[in-house]
């Protein structure tokens, strides 16, 4: 369709997803708001995931067959030589393989647990609940279930991690042998050695080189452990603590360089090789054990606490095959009552997601053909899904631009940039900020040309696309529009 006098087009590719930073998009140089050829920053991306350069679908969640019998409080997803998902509840642990598809097993009981935690060392993993003695699983031996670990003198804790050839357990509660116990102490096994634990500061715990330290007790609880060969972290509510193994009668070196900000709650961190994402009190931030980023601070921080109704309630888990980090939460403003934050780690941009999503855990995506981590939940069914559905409902809206720095323009047609071929588009037309934004359109696509004639004159405009199926990418908008009046 040849362009009309006086009537210009142009495409507008879709930029980040910035909620913090207002309503207008702001682009270098001036006038800030102009349409000059660089993308527009984005109002919101709902169930999208930003990847290899454009937004693609995020997939809603689909069950697998085998219901869970209890409500858990915790999953964690282990492999040697099987991948097998566990579950821990109030008084049981249970198992299934194929992903959920097999029927649960109970494979441990007699526990006054309210919460869990696991960490895998070598082919046994390891089980705490706060008050009951570490459990261990042979995970070459499934069906000899959960066991307590046989050292006696193994203390009882809150979280566990594994550093190199160490098995450590965080926030003690209570200790049979002579080792310090509280929120802000760890203490770890002899060196691969996970059933002995020995006094600290004895000539046996010397020669087996297990201990215990104090952390600053300032900064809280120990909340998550992040696992290294040589090199691990702590994470206490407002601190982190670099572990480094060095040896001998020392053993580990400890060193505190985040003094100000932590983890606000045990599950709301992950870790993609040295790195650990994580939510602190005020935001999200990055670490590699020597410095912090902050990756949330004027892009995302403000809107994610202003519609997470718990920050203590927040899991997280990570899609290594689409370089995401996943936050899930309950949410205030999604009608599900929960809500999803996406981070891509490889190229920094964020989306978000409203599907139901009460529990929140790591798993692994197509084992054993691929061992890479996946995330996964356990629905209001206690069923395992994967998020593996066919999308219904993603959505992209524009900030506020200006097709001309000086005019009017009046806007007839839009072109979604898009391969789902029922993907629609509105436009809002605005003069000034306090004017309210109304979006017109959303009509059929032209058959040949793809465009969906709209009428909108403004100082500003504003799009948004709605995607009502399948997709393999987002990436613009083309505008037909022809500037009017001056300001």
């Amino acid at each position: 369709m040849p362009v009309q006098p006086g009537y210009q087009e142009t495409m507008v590719p879709f930029g980040a997803w910035l909620p913090d930073q207002g309503k207008n998009t702001a682009k270098p140089g001036f006038p800030l708001f102009w349409v000059n050829g660089s993308p527009v920053d984005l109002d919101d991306a709902l169930n999208v995931i930003w990847t290899g350069g454009a937004y693609r679908p995020f997939l809603p969640p689909t069950a697998n067959a085998a219901k869970l019998v209890v409500t858990p409080t915790d999953l964690h997803a282990a492999y040697a030589p099987v991948l097998i998902i566990v579950a821990g509840g109030a008084a049981g642990l249970y198992y299934t393989q194929n992903y959920g598809v097999a029927a649960w097993t109970q494979c441990g009981s007699g526990y006054t647990a309210t919460q869990w935690k696991f960490a895998q060392y070598t082919t046994c993993l390891y089980a705490t609940d706060g008050h009951d003695p570490i459990q261990v699983m042979d995970l070459t031996n499934i069906a000899g279930g959960f066991t307590a670990l046989a050292a006696t003198t193994a203390p009882v804790c809150q979280t566990l991690g594994v550093i190199g050839d160490f098995l450590i357990a965080g926030n003690i509660v209570s200790s049979p042998i002579a080792a310090p116990v509280g929120q802000n102490i760890i203490e770890w096994c002899g060196l691969a050695a996970p059933a002995t634990w020995s006094v600290p500061n004895t000539q046996a715990a010397r020669a087996d080189q297990s201990g215990a330290q104090s952390l600053p007790g300032e900064y809280g609880p120990v909340q998550f452990i992040a696992s290294g060969q040589a090199l691990g972290m702590v994470f206490q509510q407002t601190g982190i603590t670099r572990v480094q193994y060095v040896g001998g009668d020392i053993v580990f070196s400890f060193y505190t360089y985040e003094r100000k900000r932590g983890l606000v709650t045990p599950r709301a961190a992950a870790q993609v090789g040295n790195t650990v994402f994580y939510l602190s009190g005020d935001g999200f931030y990055a670490t590699d054990g020597t410095e912090v980023q902050p990756i949330g601070y004027s892009k995302v921080n403000r809107w994610f606490i202003a519609d997470c109704t718990n920050l203590q309630a927040v899991r997280c888990a990570v899609d290594i095959p689409n370089s995401l980090v996943i936050w899930a939460y309950p949410s205030a403003s999604n009608a599900s009552g929960y809500g999803q934050i996406i981070y891509n780690f490889a190229e920094g941009n964020w989306t978000r997601g409203n599907y139901a999503c009460p529990l929140l855990y790591q798993d692994y995506a197509a084992y054993p053909a691929s061992a890479a981590y996946a995330p996964a939940l356990l629905d209001a069914t206690n069923t395992v899904n994967r998020f593996s559905g066919v999308p219904t409902d993603s959505e992209l809206t524009t900030k506020d631009f200006r097709f001309d720095p000086s005019h009017h323009s009046l806007v007839v047609s839009l072109r979604v940039l898009c391969d789902n071929a029922s993907a629609t588009a509105g436009i809002c037309g605005r003069n000034q900020d306090s004017d309210p934004q109304t979006f017109v359109g959303y009509g059929a696509p032209e058959p040949v040309s793809r465009q969906i004639s709209v009428r909108a004159d403004g100082y500003m405009h504003a799009s948004n696309v709605k995607i009502p199926g399948a997709f393999t990418y987002a990436q613009g908008i083309g505008y037909k529009y022809v500037n009017r009046g001056r300001r």
